[in-house]
Parts: C-alpha cells; sequence; structure tokens
C-alpha cells in the first residue's frame, strides 16, 4: 500500500501496532523524506484498514507519553542545577524516568 503524506515512522508504526496488536512483527512501514510511505503485510494477511490509521496520523503531534517524558527531563534538569529546590513531587516524576 502506497501513501503519500508527512510522517513520522516510527510513531505510524506505533499507531499502527496499537490500533492492530496482531501486526507486530508482520507489517512493515518504510519512508521516504519526499513523504511517501509504504506499508507491506504477507499476502497471506489481509489489511485490516491501515489507510484509516495513515489517514488519521499526524507527526507533529507528539507520541502519546512524549510530551510527559519531555515534562520529567525538564524536571531533572532543574533538580541536577539547583538540587534545593526539588520537592516530593519532583522526585517522584524523576524516577519514573528510570
Amino acid at each position: 500500500m502506497l501513501f503519500t503524506k508527512p510522517h513520522d515512522l516510527s510513531k505510524l508504526h506505533d499507531e499502527i501496532l496499537a490500533r492492530y496488536p496482531e501486526l507486530k512483527g508482520v507489517v512493515r512501514v518504510e519512508g521516504w523524506d519526499d513523504g511517501r510511505l509504504r506499508l507491506t503485510l504477507p499476502d497471506n494477511v489481509p489489511d485490516p484498514g491501515l489507510a484509516a490509521v495513515v489517514a488519521v496520523h499526524d507527526p507533529s503531534k507528539p507520541a502519546k507519553g512524549e510530551a510527559e517524558q519531555k515534562a520529567r527531563e525538564a524536571v531533572l534538569t532543574r533538580i541536577k542545577a539547583d538540587p534545593a529546590s526539588a520537592t516530593i513531587q519532583d522526585l517522584l516524576n524523576v524516577l519514573q524516568l528510570v
């Protein structure tokens, strides 16, 4: 299946597997800088509706959890610069990085 759309291959692959976990290790996602995408399934695997996942894919939105991860990293950076500023909640949030 060929598509032309701005994309984040890693995020698109994760979105496909979130919607169709049975495709783990089966679907192949390839892309090029010009926006072309190719999704490949073996001949014996029916397409469950991958075009719908591609249609709603938005590479400009952070992946689920990515914003939270960046926020925790920012807290860690602040704590490293000024350890006395750390609150208990800061420390609990940073522990989620590990």
